[in-house]
C-alpha cells in the first residue's frame, strides 16, 4: 500500500515538473515556432535606453513598424506574436538575427488558459495587459531605463529638428515615472484596398485626440493597470505630459510639440475589415470605430519619414 501511494506521489511529481517545463517552453522559448531567433538577451547599452512592448497578430507591416523605431534609437522591441498564420518571426527575421528584436509566439489559447496560472490573474482577460506585465519583467532584466507600451499600429513622433535621438529625448523625464502620449489618428486617407506603399507613405489624413499612450520609466513602474493606456508608478513618481506637466485636465495636459504617437488605426478599408474579424487585445472591433476614426481625420499632417538604417527595405 506505501510502494503503491510513493508511486503515485511519484508519478505526480513527474507529471507536475514535465507541466512546468512545458509552461516554461511556451512562454520564454515559442516552440511553436521553430525557425523563430531570439535576441541575444544582452543588458541595454545606453543610460537612457528605449525599449518597446508591443503585442500583435497578423500585421504585415510590423517590419515598417519596427525599422521606423530602431531608426529613431529604439534599443530593442519586445514582440508577443498572439497567434498569427504565418508566425511574423518570417517578417522579423533580420531583426532578429541582429539582436533588435525578441520574439515569443503564444496563440490565443495560451492566453486564454495557460497565461492566468502563470500570473495567478485570471480575472484579467486582456491579452495586451498579461503581455505588459511579461515585459515589465524583461525591461528589468535587460536594464532598459525606458519601455514604450504601444500596438504596431502606433509611431512614435520625434519633432526635433537637431536629430535627437529617443533616448536623448526621454532624458528629461529622468525623476518622472512615465510620459503620457498623445495620439494623432490617422484613418483611411481615402484608401479602399490596401496600398502598396506601407503605412507611412500611405496615410496623411489625420486629426488630434485626447487619448494617451504610456512610455514607462521602468525604475519608478511597480505594475501595469487594468487599462493598457495607464501603469501604476511609485507615490513620489507619477507619470507627465511631453512638457512634464502633471495632469489635471485633459485641457491643460494636451500637448503634441516634442513627442507625441502617430496612430495609424484604421488604414485601408480593406485592412480594417481584417482587424474587425480578428478582434484587438482588448475587445472586438466594431466597424462604426472606422466611421469614427473618418471623422476625426480631417486635418493633412505630413509624411513622417524614419531616418537611416541598415534595413533598406523598409527605408
Amino acid at each position: 500500500m506505501l510502494h503503491t501511494r510513493r508511486r503515485r506521489l511519484l508519478s505526480l511529481l513527474v507529471i507536475f515538473l514535465f507541466s512546468a517545463l512545458l509552461l516554461w517552453l511556451f512562454w520564454d522559448c515559442a516552440v511553436w515556432d521553430i525557425i523563430a531567433i531570439h535576441a541575444i538577451r544582452s543588458p541595454a547599452h545606453a543610460q537612457d535606453a528605449v525599449s518597446i512592448c508591443v503585442a500583435v497578430k497578423d500585421d504585415m507591416d510590423l517590419g515598417e513598424f519596427v525599422n521606423y523605431h530602431l531608426s529613431i534609437g529604439v534599443e530593442r522591441i519586445f514582440v508577443y506574436d498572439n497567434g498569427s498564420s504565418p508566425p511574423l518571426s518570417r517578417q522579423l527575421a533580420i531583426f532578429m538575427a541582429d539582436g533588435v528584436v525578441e520574439y515569443v509566439y503564444a496563440p490565443f489559447f495560451f492566453f486564454k488558459f495557460i497565461a492566468p496560472f502563470i500570473f495567478f490573474r485570471s480575472g484579467v482577460r486582456n491579452t495586451s495587459l498579461r503581455v505588459y506585465g511579461r515585459c515589465l519583467q524583461k525591461a528589468r532584466r535587460d536594464k532598459f531605463a525606458w519601455m514604450a507600451f504601444i500596438d504596431a499600429d502606433e509611431y512614435i513622433v520625434l519633432t526635433s529638428q537637431q536629430n535627437e535621438t529617443i533616448s536623448q529625448v526621454f532624458r528629461r523625464f529622468r525623476d518622472h515615472g512615465g510620459v503620457e502620449l498623445y495620439w494623432k489618428l490617422f484613418a483611411s486617407s481615402g484608401h479602399v484596398k490596401r496600398p502598396a506603399t506601407g503605412v507611412l507613405k500611405s496615410y496623411t489624413k489625420c486629426g488630434s485626440t485626447s487619448i494617451t499612450k504610456s512610455v514607462v520609466n521602468v525604475k519608478h513602474t511597480i505594475k501595469e493597470s487594468d487599462n493598457v493606456h495607464y501603469f501604476v508608478y511609485h507615490k513620489d513618481h507619477p507619470a507627465v505630459n511631453e512638457k512634464g506637466q502633471l495632469r489635471t485636465s485633459d485641457t491643460n495636459f494636451k500637448s503634441f510639440d516634442d513627442v507625441y504617437i502617430n496612430h495609424y488605426c484604421t488604414r485601408s478599408y480593406e485592412d480594417m475589415l481584417a482587424k474587425v474579424r480578428r478582434g484587438t487585445g482588448t475587445s472586438k472591433r466594431r466597424f462604426n470605430y472606422f466611421n469614427w476614426a473618418e471623422n476625426i481625420a480631417t486635418d493633412t499632417c505630413p509624411i513622417l519619414k524614419p531616418r537611416a538604417t541598415k534595413y533598406t527595405k523598409y527605408s
